[in-house]
Parts: structure tokens; C-alpha cells; sequence
């Protein structure tokens, strides 16, 4: 099997082992079968409202497990997650979203 991307290597890891533990914050875990049914929820969700192959989708979040799930359902939908940290003046974070 030749692995190409991120996703290949995520959906390898999730055959493997997908009752294993792939994110954890604090008392809250993630396991890779449930990592990707809700980064599957996301994709779908981003392309029946259109989103398109390469479309630049923000996102502005804590560091968290949603997050990640946000992260990796943008990349199911062929999309581009453009980070936007939280902690930037809105001016900045204005500036960012007009360049992307």
C-alpha cells in the first residue's frame, strides 16, 4: 500500500485500530472510529453547503478535540483549512480571512 496523504495515513491508522485511542484532552478521548465518523459529518456537512475542491475554509478554535475533528473534515471535503488564531486582534484576523 502506498500511502500519499494525510488522510491516507488517518484512514490507515483507523483500519488498524479503530477502537484506539487517537485523541485525548483532559478526561475526554476521541477513538479513531469515532474521530472519523464526526470528521465524516463535517465533510459532508461543508459540501451540501457547497463547499468545493480547494475552497480555503477558516477556522478559529481553541486547541481541542474539535478542533482536530474540524481540521481533518475540512480535508475530507478536498477543502484547505486556513488557521486563524484566536488570540490575534480582529483587525489581524480580518486581514487574514480578506488574503485567503
Amino acid at each position: 500500500m502506498i500511502i500519499k496523504t494525510v488522510l491516507d495515513l488517518f484512514d490507515h491508522q483507523v483500519s488498524l485500530s479503530p477502537d484506539g485511542i487517537a485523541l485525548a484532552s483532559g478526561s475526554t478521548t476521541l477513538t479513531y472510529g469515532e474521530l472519523a465518523l464526526r470528521s465524516d459529518a463535517v465533510a459532508h456537512f461543508l459540501v451540501e453547503h457547497g463547499v468545493n475542491r480547494g475552497a480555503l475554509i477558516p477556522i478559529e478554535a481553541t486547541r481541542s478535540i474539535d478542533y482536530i475533528v474540524a481540521i481533518i473534515g475540512v480535508l475530507k471535503a478536498n477543502a484547505v483549512y486556513v488557521p486563524i488564531d484566536y488570540q490575534h486582534p480582529s483587525e489581524r484576523k480580518k486581514l487574514i480571512l480578506e488574503q485567503s
